[in-house]
């Protein structure tokens, strides 16, 4: 069984099927092991660890050997991913507390006690993320628009206007409490909007141009590029648990 949670600004994994093919691409990696050491392989590095960061765009191979991990994959645009520059691995004790921070929501979870839980993570690991769970009103009400409408073709100016704010003053708001730009946050929605689809029984094809996609290729070019996913990693046994 694959776990995949849809948070605000960035993608969870819980997983025990991870295959160790090298890739790159334009999400940022935090990787713990809940059990067993793993081995981590880029172009610099080999690291024999229970976790690891590694930066947007560096070329890597994972090997799990069947141990379950927990994978956040966040956007290039995201604050937390500006803070990680190097491959660095993770001490042991700050994965064991992850799993145990982990465990404490799995089974109970909502959008609280998923924020609480990634902000702890990230102190542990010493990620500076500014943390505002009451976001503006309007903030908020963007969010949905953009959910209810990505698949559409929405403008930063569409979205201010529905919210009664200049595009500017949006812009800088938006990026400020979402943690990543407009318009990456859009295309995040919509390889969001394809999975969900995906899952509940679309073809591939259909999926993507439910989404907004202009094709089944485009859809798999912008997810490859962006979190190092594609449709065949969307199996029926994985279970799409959306962070409301």
């Amino acid at each position: 069984m694959t776990k995949l949670f849809d948070a605000t600004n960035h993608l969870l994994i819980y997983s025990s099927d991870i295959v160790p093919e090298q890739h790159k691409h334009m999400a940022a990696h935090i990787i713990i092991s809940l059990e067993n050491q793993i081995k981590v392989e880029t172009d610099r590095d080999e690291l024999l660890c229970y976790g690891v960061m590694i930066p947007s765009g560096i070329p890597h191979k994972i090997y799990t050997y069947n141990s379950p991990v927990l994978v956040f994959l966040y956007d290039n645009t995201t604050a937390v991913s500006a803070t990680i520059t190097e491959t660095k691995s993770i001490d042991k004790q700050i994965c064991i507390t992850v799993k145990e921070y982990f465990f404490e929501i799995e089974q109970n979870i909502s959008k609280e006690k998923y924020q609480d839980f990634e902000y702890r993570c990230l102190q542990l690991l010493e990620i500076n993320k500014r943390q505002n769970f009451s976001y503006d009103d309007r903030i908020t009400a963007a969010v949905d628009y953009i959910k209810n409408n990505c698949m559409d073709k929405i403008t930063r100016k569409t979205v201010a206007d529905a919210v009664f704010m200049s595009e500017d003053r949006f812009s800088h708001l938006f990026t400020g409490q979402i943690g990543m730009t407009f318009s990456a946050y859009v295309i995040y929605q919509r390889i969001i909007a394809t999975y969900t689809a995906i899952i509940n029984g679309y073809t591939v094809t259909d999926a993507a141009l439910y989404a907004g996609f202009s094709s089944s290729s485009h859809f798999a070019d912008v997810s490859k590029r962006v979190f190092g996913l594609s449709a065949k990693n969307i199996t029926k046994d994985i279970s799409f648990i959306k962070i409301a």
